[in-house]
């Protein structure tokens, strides 16, 4: 078994950007499932604005989900 630190610095990350129209929304999903099915040791973080349309859908399947300000 790996030392906690270990196994955290061997973690793969994958950030996923996004935000407004929702064009990116289905297709981020995809992504991230398809990377989380390949390896526990894998993380997904999908970043977006409060007011898009992400904010409503990302969520819903688990994904960490970070919001990002922004101004139009």
């Amino acid at each position: 078994m790996l030392r906690p630190y270990l196994a955290e610095a061997l973690a793969m990350k994958l950030l996923i950007a996004g935000g407004g129209t929702g064009g990116h929304v289905f297709p981020a999903i995809a992504i991230a499932r398809e990377w989380l099915s390949r390896g526990s040791e894998r993380e997904v973080v999908l970043v977006g604005t409060q007011r898009g349309i992400e904010m409503s859908w990302c969520p819903k399947p688990g994904f960490h989900w970070k919001r990002c300000a922004s101004r139009v």
